[in-house]
């Protein structure tokens, strides 16, 4: 997400989660949920989880990095796709509702208004993934991280 220092700031991401009807908390690593209002403004390495799963999992859906240069902010998030699909959707989802968002996610780039057709070739966060002969699953090559930028007249994140 590329925008104004503090455009993005983490009471938007728990709005988002709300409106899709989750209950999602802000939380450090393997520590318990802290209240919005006591996430700083440079939240690079803060997780988001739903509230009912903070005893079983120590991360979530992480905000890689938040950074600003020349007065533009680039948010990047990531997570094993099977902890994280849901929130990754809807935390994505929101990113690309947000004017002038450009994307990236491997080798797919592109404004904001085709990330939901990018969205819709993912695996469904609600169907369990077909296993191998072992019974085991490649979550390995399901592990998307998102680089989104708001807001500049630019191409695809990494150009310009």
């Amino acid at each position: 997400m590329r925008g104004p220092v503090g455009s993005l700031p983490p009471a938007v991401w728990i709005d988002w989660f709300a409106q899709a009807g989750l209950d999602v908390v802000w939380r450090v690593y393997g520590e318990p949920a802290e209240l919005t209002a006591a996430v700083p403004e440079d939240y690079s390495g803060w997780f988001l989880q739903l509230r009912d799963r903070l005893g079983t999992d120590d991360g979530g859906l992480m905000v890689r990095s938040l950074s600003v240069a020349d007065g533009l902010t680039s948010v990047t998030i990531s997570g094993q796709w099977s902890d994280v699909a849901l929130l990754w959707r809807v935390a994505s989802s929101g990113l690309a509702a947000l004017p002038g968002v450009q994307f990236s996610c491997g080798n797919v780039a592109g404004a904001g208004a085709e990330w939901p057709e990018y969205l819709r070739r993912l695996p469904d966060p609600n169907v369990p993934l077909e296993t191998d002969e072992a019974g085991g699953v490649d979550d390995d090559a399901l592990q998307p991280t998102a680089r989104v930028s708001v807001g500049a007249e630019r191409g695809p994140p990494g150009e310009g």
